[in-house]
């Protein structure tokens, strides 16, 4: 029997021969190690979102972000620290004035979560993730049921 030939404009909308997938190993992944220049502070939620990201797919280029990560809620909690040890306001020579640990915190604070919200660390952006994932199979349905292919979930 003759192989069959390439429809070169069914190539072109994506309805072409296209050729069977082959299965794929999965390779149990080795533990990560806890960077040694990391502060003790930061070992055990660097080890926690390793955990919690791996069985999603984390890659080694992924981990200096995780790293970063636990180092902004590292130096946050050290602020927070401060400023409940000194307050709010602290005693200068010009009088008092706002405990500079508030903008640190602060900094630090926003910099965890939009690396934790990038990789889907918080319930809000495992949400959205999700919503968005929904969205778009539901516009590959529709799509799908107007051209006429019938897609298996």
């Amino acid at each position: 029997m003759p192989a069959p030939t390439k429809d070169p404009v069914a190539a072109k909308r994506g309805r072409g021969r296209k050729p069977k997938t082959t299965a794929v190993a999965v390779v149990e992944a080795a533990p990560v190690a806890v960077p040694c220049d990391l502060p003790d502070g930061a070992h055990e939620l660097y080890r926690v979102a390793v955990a919690e990201l791996l069985p999603r797919g984390l890659r080694p280029v992924d981990l200096e972000a995780i790293r970063q990560m636990s180092l902004s809620a590292h130096y946050a909690r050290q602020a927070e620290r401060h400023i409940e040890a000194h307050g709010l306001l602290i005693a200068t020579e010009f009088g008092e004035r706002i405990n500079p640990m508030l903008k640190l915190h602060r900094d630090e604070s926003d910099k965890y979560m939009k690396i934790a919200n990038e990789y889907g660390l918080t319930i809000a952006s495992r949400l959205r993730l999700g919503l968005l994932h929904l969205a778009g199979e539901s516009l590959l349905a529709g799509i799908d049921k107007e051209i006429g292919i019938t897609v298996k979930a």
